[in-house]
């Protein structure tokens, strides 16, 4: 098997194997097409703030920090916060200047969309100001107003409406 980049996070793993293993395909995501090494800069990226899967290997993950203190913890620390209220801000900043001219961060719909949708979801609890998003926010609104989306926001437990911005 023969790389064309160098695989470097677990999202970016789970990229590739969707790419050689779904030959039907049910879901159209072509990383050749895509570009994929700049999907896999993004996905490396988007991992260093959202990805805790590993809790041997633990890691600054930006927005499940954000939820456990400006959420789960408020008034414990007032550093973490800011911390972690700034670096969400930070976040929502890189993705929406990536999307300023792409519709989807991979160009097309895409894993890396699906991956990052949910964390994103909870913009509630991060403490941000969409009118410095409009990017992100057209992303954001767009993928909320997917049939599959709505429905899954409902699994395993029924979650009430997503909140729009």
């Amino acid at each position: 098997m023969e790389l064309r980049h160098l695989v470097a996070e677990g999202g970016d793993v789970d990229l590739l194997g969707l790419e050689r293993v779904d030959q039907r395909p049910r879901h159209p995501f072509n990383l050749v097409e895509q570009g994929g090494r700049q999907v896999s800069r993004k996905i490396v990226e988007v991992a260093q703030s959202f990805d805790a899967r590993h809790e041997d290997h633990p890691r600054d993950t930006t927005l499940g920090q954000a939820n456990h203190f400006l959420r789960f913890n408020p008034g414990k620390s007032d550093y973490a916060e800011k911390r972690y209220a700034d670096e969400a801000a930070r976040l929502y900043g890189v993705l929406d200047r990536r999307l300023a001219d792409h519709e989807y961060l991979a160009d097309a719909y895409s894993i890396a969309d699906i991956a990052t949708w949910p964390w994103i979801s909870r913009w509630p609890w991060h403490r941000i100001d969409w009118t410095d998003y409009p990017d992100l926010k057209r992303w954001f609104t767009a993928i909320a107003a997917r049939a599959a989306v709505q429905k899954g926001w409902r699994v395993p437990f029924d979650a009430g409406e997503i909140p729009i911005p």
